[in-house]
C-alpha cells in the first residue's frame, strides 16, 4: 500500500501549525503556510489522523499549493482509508500536474487492484515502470500481479528488468527466485532463495556463534541444521538433511520442540534437538531450508525423497 512520502523537516507536531524556523544552506528560512500545512498533513497522516489530514491537504489546495506531491498525500490517505475511487481522483490530478512524479501511477495501481479491476491496475504498474523504471515496488507489484494470473513467465521477465537497476535487491531477488522454482529453474531459483532472510526482516536466522556451512565438503566437521519456518517446511526439507546425514557422520538437526519425536526416528542424523534445548557442539551450521541450494540441487529428479 502506498503511503506518504516521509517528512523532510523530522519535527515533531501535536496537531497544530508549526511555528517554527529551520536550517536551509546555513540561513534561516521560515516556511510558508502552504509548507506548514503540508508539513502537518504528513504528521497527522503518519500518526494515522487521514481525516484531519485529508483536511490539511485540502485547505492547502484551498491556499493554491495544489501539486503533485499534495495529490500523492491525498490519494495515499484516501487509499489507506479504503475510498478507492477518491484516491484515483487525486493521484489522477498530480499525473495531470506532473505526469513524470514517482509513485502515482503506483498509487492508482493499487486502487484499481483493491477494486479488484486487475487490467487497469496492470496498466498503470506498467506506467510506472515507464516514468521509473528502477522501482522495487512496481515490479514486485506487478510480477505479483501476473503470477496470481499464472503468467509466470511476464512475471519473470519483470523482475529481470528491475534486477538491472536493483541487482541486490532482497525482496526483488527472493521474488525472482521463487518465480523460477515455479518454473522449475531451480538453480537461479534456490540461489535466489537465500535472500528470504534480508527480504523478511522480521525473520533473522539463529546466531550459534559457528561459520556458516557453504556446500563445501564436510571432511570430518559437524554439522548443525536449524529448522526455519512451519512445520510443514521442516517435514518438507528434511528429506535433504536425510541425504547428506547418509553420507556424513555427525550431522545434527535442531527443529520445532513438536517434531523432535518424528525426526528422532531417523536414524541417519546424529542428534535430534528441539530449538528450546542448547545446540550441540558443532563446527559449521546450516538452514534446513538452504539445502537445495548448498548441496546443488538443479534437477526435478533432486527433489524427490530418495
Amino acid at each position: 500500500m502506498v503511503m506518504g512520502k516521509p517528512c523532510p523537516f523530522g519535527m515533531v507536531c501535536n496537531h497544530m501549525v508549526i511555528e517554527t524556523d529551520i536550517e536551509s544552506n546555513g540561513s534561516t528560512e521560515l516556511l510558508t503556510k502552504v509548507e506548514k500545512l503540508q508539513h502537518q498533513g504528513l504528521l497527522l497522516q503518519k500518526e494515522g489522523e487521514l481525516d484531519l489530514a485529508v483536511s490539511v491537504y485540502q485547505r492547502v489546495i484551498e491556499l493554491g499549493g495544489d501539486s503533485a506531491q499534495t495529490r500523492f498525500n491525498l490519494g495515499a490517505a484516501r487509499l489507506k482509508q479504503i475510498r478507492p475511487n477518491e484516491a484515483i481522483e487525486h493521484f489522477k490530478a498530480g499525473v495531470h500536474l506532473k505526469p513524470d512524479e514517482e509513485g502515482l501511477h503506483l498509487g492508482i495501481a493499487n486502487a484499481y487492484k483493491l477494486m479488484g479491476n486487475l487490467e487497469a491496475a496492470e496498466t498503470h504498474l506498467e506506467k510506472e515502470l515507464e516514468v521509473c523504471p528502477e522501482s522495487i515496488q512496481a515490479a514486485v507489484n506487478l510480477g505479483w500481479m501476473l503470477e496470481e494470473q499464472n503468467r509466470v513467465p511476464e512475471a519473470l521477465i519483470q523482475y529481470r528488468k528491475a534486477m538491472y537497476y536493483n541487482v541486490n535487491d532482497p525482496v526483488l531477488r527472493w521474488n525472482h527466485g521463487l518465480a523460477c522454482l515455479r518454473l522449475g529453474d531451480y538453480s537461479r531459483g534456490w540461489r535466489d532463495y537465500e535472500y528470504r532472510w534480508d527480504a523478511l526482516k522480521k525473520q533473522k536466522p539463529p546466531s550459534y556463534g559457528t561459520p556458516k556451512w557453504n556446500g563445501e565438503p564436510l571432511t570430518g566437521r559437524r554439522l548443525l541444521l536449524h529448522s526455519e519456518q512451519a512445520f510443514g517446511d521442516s517435514i518438507m526439507f528434511a528429506r535433504f538433511a536425510l541425504r547428506l546425514a547418509r553420507a556424513n557422520e555427525s550431522v545434527y538437526l535442531q527443529c520445532q520442540p513438536q517434531l523432535k519425536r518424528l525426526f528422532s526416528a531417523q536414524d541417519e542424523l546424529r542428534a535430534v534437538l528441539g530449538m528450546n534445548e542448547p545446540a550441540p557442539e558443532h563446527d559449521v551450521h546450516a538452514s534446513l531450508m538452504s539445502l537445495p541450494h548448498l548441496m546443488h540441487l538443479t534437477r526435478e529428479t533432486d527433489m524427490s525423497s530418495q
